[in-house]
């Protein structure tokens, strides 16, 4: 099965990177805010840590998490412009000058979002392949994308 060409945006891809890495480690952003929450009713000064945390250290954070899996060689095989196609070994990407095979034992998983499926891939943590659903000629080759990831990969329902 081939798709149509298609990239995402990077905004997409950020979005899905941020709201993945929140899920997971947002006890990190509140239990530090709540202890300077807490230590302002003995000395107000705190409120001075807490703004500090809100609009300097929590931006520096997410940056770090922007430069740590949003800048990697990975990200490129999603915003690129780019034909996809299954087989036996995996996912063939075919970009205008070079082509790329993910392995079915590279991927993770997958999740099933509102505009697209992000398909996990293994090295890294938050890394994944964005295939928008309008990259499939039409519904049939969409369900038929979704049964051999079924077969191949399992289907992520948390994070």
């Amino acid at each position: 099965m081939k798709t149509l060409e298609f990239k995402t945006p990077s905004g997409e891809y950020v979005k899905l990177v941020f709201t993945s890495f929140l899920k997971k480690y947002w006890w990190g952003l509140v239990l530090p805010l709540l202890a300077t929450i807490a230590l302002m009713q003995i000395n107000v000064n705190f409120v001075f840590v807490a703004l500090t945390l809100i609009f300097i250290v929590y931006p520096m954070a997410m940056s770090f998490v922007y430069f740590a899996y949003c800048i990697v060689k990975e990200i490129r095989w999603t915003i690129l412009p780019k034909t996809m196609e299954t087989n036996e070994n995996g996912l063939l990407l075919t970009f205008d000058n070079f082509a790329h095979t993910i392995e079915w034992e590279e991927l993770n998983g997958y999740k099933v979002k509102q505009r697209y499926i992000a398909l996990e891939i293994k090295p890294r943590k938050f890394t994944y392949l964005l295939v928008p659903y309008d990259a499939f000629e039409n519904k049939d080759s969409l369900r038929e994308f979704v049964v051999i990831l079924r077969g191949k990969i399992p289907e992520k329902t948390k994070n």
